[in-house]
């Protein structure tokens, strides 16, 4: 049966690991005192705070290094999570990362033949949002539409002598199709 946790494991209870850790610690804390500090009065004794300071701020997280600030791409409203912002999504970027590697797998494990039908897919299916697909097949359909009025009556140009419709009474399709105003 595999150990719950890692403080389980036989190495983690060995006197190797033990000594390895503790010089890991007394390396880390060796050039500590070279390290900026927070510095902020500590109101229990009014010493400075010797705790270090968040990423990329001058105060520790007990003394406001996690509060918003206004500088940034995402402004005041933005809090300093050690990790970088969270996505706020119930996906984690390392599940996005897992699923893309199992597919990495999956395509180099296929045929040709499966492989040619999967870029075909990919190739038909663009990505985006569905506000965003929505919007190209729109656009598909207006350019068909327009193609298909354009070449339902040739484009001729009327003889000047020609008696024209006023502006008012012609349609946009007529307009369009004879070339008239913005469209020629």
């Amino acid at each position: 049966m595999a150990p719950d946790t890692h403080r389980d494991r036989p190495w983690n209870k060995s006197p190797e690991w033990r000594a390895v850790a503790r010089a890991a610690i007394l390396e880390h804390h060796a050039g500590r005192h070279l390290l900026p500090k927070c510095g902020a009065k500590l109101k229990s004794t009014g010493e400075p705070c010797k705790n270090l300071p968040s990423p990329g701020r001058a105060r520790c997280r007990l003394h406001g290094g996690a509060t918003p600030r206004g500088d940034g791409p995402a402004g005041w409203h933005t809090p300093a999570f050690p990790e970088g912002l969270p996505t706020g999504k119930p996906r984690s970027d390392l599940y996005k990362k897992r699923r893309r590697w199992k597919t990495d797998e999956r395509v180099d494990a296929m045929t040709p033949e499966q492989k040619a039908r999967y870029d075909a897919w990919q190739a038909s299916h663009a990505p985006g949002s569905a506000a965003k697909r929505a919007k190209r097949r729109q656009d598909r359909d207006a350019a068909r539409w327009l193609a298909d009025l354009m070449n339902e009556h040739p484009a001729r140009t009327p003889h000047p002598r020609q008696a024209r419709k006023p502006r008012a009474e012609r349609t946009v399709e007529e307009m369009i199709r004879d070339r008239i105003g913005v469209f020629g």
